[in-house]
């Protein structure tokens, strides 16, 4: 199986997790906007969620309600699109990825934090999976250092968590690895938490109206979605085509 590499050595901290809280920190010890702990210990062998979450969410029935989700994602995007490389941004425990892995196909994922907090892996996870921020530079090679491109990159329940200044980074990341016929698949939450403090989830909150044309300016169109993804009531889902080369692309920066 192809060894990824993710080259770009200034962008493998992260965020490091605040304990008793759903914070986390940059590098510098600043707030990271955006960050949203729980996600990371999604899993199975897991019974530690260290949030302010409600007493409700029950750690059992929401990873079974996420193995179910996940297992029906991985199905339908692999009928519909055939990838045979996929990314997956801000990938939590990466319990999408280990369905990809049962049609046979090769995943790469990226989460800021994910696999480091509780002492051991996740269990979803493979040896494609970085620790990285989306929103700074990405450069992902194979075994012959030739730039890695995906046929598919997908994240969900992320754009959301990605500060409106600087998702221009994670925006081309997505162009520097995808070609023309790539799909870009994504989710992202309408809505802001009411909990002051948890204002810095949801950071960068947009319209469906102005994702799309935000994507359409990277050279993207937008195309009606084959199914539903689910992930959740309160989001926008968003199927996209590259179309245009590299070149172009980069040359027509991202409107807000």
């Amino acid at each position: 199986m192809t060894q990824i590499k993710q080259i770009n050595d200034a962008n493998t901290f992260g965020f490091e997790h605040k304990s008793d809280t759903d914070f986390g920190v940059d590098e510098s010890g600043a707030t990271a906007l955006g960050y949203q702990h729980h996600d990371a210990l999604w899993w199975n062998e897991s019974d530690i969620v260290e949030t302010h979450r409600p007493e409700t969410l029950d750690l059992g029935h929401t990873v079974q309600h996420f193995h179910g989700l996940f297992s029906k994602i991985a199905f339908n995007v692999v009928n519909a699109f055939d990838p045979e490389t996929m990314l997956d941004l801000g990938c939590g425990s990466g319990l999408l990825a280990q369905y990809i892995r049962k049609f046979n196909r090769a995943i790469t994922t990226v989460t800021v934090d994910a696999n480091r907090l509780v002492g051991e892996k996740s269990p979803y996870i493979d040896h494609n999976h970085f620790t990285a921020r989306t929103d700074q530079n990405l450069d992902f090679r194979d075994e012959q250092n030739n730039k890695m491109t995906f046929d598919v990159v997908i994240s969900l329940e992320h754009f959301e968590h990605v500060p409106p200044e600087t998702f221009d980074i994670l925006m081309d990341n997505i162009v520097e690895h995808t070609h023309a016929g790539s799909y870009l698949i994504f989710t992202a939450a309408l809505w802001e938490y009411d909990e002051e403090d948890q204002k810095h989830v949801h950071c960068h909150i947009k319209s469906e109206e102005e994702w799309i044309k935000y994507v359409e300016s990277y050279g993207f169109e937008i195309l009606p979605m084959p199914f539903r993804l689910e992930r959740a009531g309160d989001t926008v889902e968003i199927l996209a085509r590259r179309t245009l080369s590299f070149e172009a692309a980069t040359r027509r920066p991202g409107v807000w």
